[in-house]
């Protein structure tokens, strides 16, 4: 769109009035505008979005005019020139731009939640747009085509019947459903913003009802599985299957991972500049200009071990003067996440084998950022504090997810209750 285009006159050098050239007459509105206007001619600046989703950037593009009512004219030809006609847009098109812009976080987005947005609009929305004809996105202003191609969406799984030898098709959980319903409603909503659509559909709760969902309870790794998680790292160094350093790189990033709550994404990517002192000269935290869900800044501190640790390690790689522990800087980011992940993922498969104890519940890399926010809130930490670490946008969220395990919660609940009674006792005789 072009909203954001403004007009004003850019002064010559014979500029009547004499202005600098630099100084911005804008359209008269009063009659002491109208006594300062001058002659010259009528240029337009701004950002603009063209048809393809595209941002375009315009400085002093002259309008050819110095008369206002003439400039006001080719200024809203340029602003229909750049609004995308929603008629000669088609899904596949709107789909590819929507991918191309990595959903809706953009670049900020991990590559196993832009893989679930594809899987949403290639296997279930494009196959619902041929099997009814659907070409153009347009069809979806339709409140009717927005409800029935949810509808549509089934388990890509399906079940196996051993007695028919057939497949059957299984029904989606109202948690994935509501994932769905999510990622339909972003893409919907990008296709609105851009002009292709009048209305969001999907977001009208009277044509889509979204399934009620409870936020399901996280656990961390209990202290004893902690150790075995650090104690793995020696034991597959000692056998020789990998070297000191590797086996420091990796004890360095578990720490991260544990100590500071951050996601392997961000924990890869983890640069220099990003470990600083805390506010209070004591001590070390990590900061983090943006976090995911939020766009927050946020600093973490971290245990004094986790910073040294991260000191210790030499340059992995270099790039626009930041540099990184974990990463090369070179190629793509997403590749060095998934590699360290898998790693991480091995040596928590590694610390469940004998002579190691099962863990109590499945463990993955997250299962680390569990545990940090677990034992922030059994040592007292605010919860509101725990939730701007881990970048949630409200407590909610975090209340929702670990209140099972927040015992300080639990007992000061418990110490408050036998307050009260006491109270009560003392108070009757």
């Amino acid at each position: 769109m072009a909203k954001n285009l403004i007009m004003y006159r850019r002064h010559a050098k014979a500029c009547s009035k004499g202005y600098d050239q630099n100084k911005r007459i804008f359209p008269p509105q009063t009659h002491k505008d109208i006594k300062a206007d001058c002659g010259c001619p009528i240029v337009c600046s701004g950002t603009r979005r063209s048809p393809n989703g595209d941002t375009e950037k315009l400085r002093h593009l002259s309008l050819d005019t110095n008369d206002w009512d003439t400039a006001r004219e080719k200024l809203k030809a340029l602003q229909e020139l750049a609004t995308p006609v929603a008629s000669r847009v088609t899904v596949g098109e709107a789909i590819a731009r929507y991918l191309k812009r990595k959903g809706p976080s953009g670049d900020n987005i991990e590559h196993a939640t832009l893989r679930k947005h594809q899987v949403m609009l290639l296997d279930r929305v494009v196959p619902f747009c041929k099997d009814r004809g659907i070409q153009l996105i347009s069809a979806f202003d339709d409140p009717a085509i927005v409800e029935e191609c949810f509808l549509s969406f089934k388990n890509l799984n399906p079940s196996h019947n051993k007695k028919t030898a057939t497949l059957m098709d299984k029904p989606l959980s109202d948690r994935t459903r509501a994932k769905e319903l999510d990622r339909y409603r972003s893409f919907l909503r990008y296709c609105n913003e851009l002009g292709w659509l009048k209305h969001n559909h999907a977001a009208n709760k009277n044509i889509i009802k979204p399934p009620s969902v409870k936020p399901s309870a996280k656990y961390g790794l209990e202290p004893a599985e902690e150790t075995q998680v650090f104690d793995a790292i020696e034991l597959v160094t000692n056998r020789r299957q990998m070297d000191q350093y590797n086996a420091k790189e990796l004890r360095a990033l578990v720490m991260v991972l544990r100590y500071s709550g951050l996601r392997i994404s961000d924990a890869v990517t983890l640069d220099h500049t990003q470990l600083v002192k805390r506010e209070s000269g004591e001590g070390y935290a990590i900061k983090v200009m943006s976090m995911q869900k939020t766009a927050d800044p946020v600093r973490i501190p971290i245990t004094l071990e986790t910073a040294e640790a991260l000191q210790s390690l030499q340059v992995k790689g270099e790039k626009d003067g930041r540099r990184f522990w974990f990463y090369t800087g070179n190629g793509e980011r997403d590749t060095a996440v998934n590699n360290w992940r898998e790693r991480v993922d091995n040596l928590l498969k590694l610390a469940q084998q004998p002579p190691y104890k099962p863990f109590r519940h499945h463990a993955t890399p997250h299962t680390l950022r569990h545990t940090f926010a677990i034992a922030a809130l059994n040592n007292g930490a605010d919860i509101k504090m725990v939730s701007r670490w881990l970048g949630h946008s409200n407590t909610k969220i975090t209340e929702a997810h670990y209140s099972h395990a927040n015992q300080a919660t639990h007992i000061a609940s418990d110490q408050a209750y036998d307050a009260m009674i006491a109270r009560q006792r003392v108070a009757a005789s």
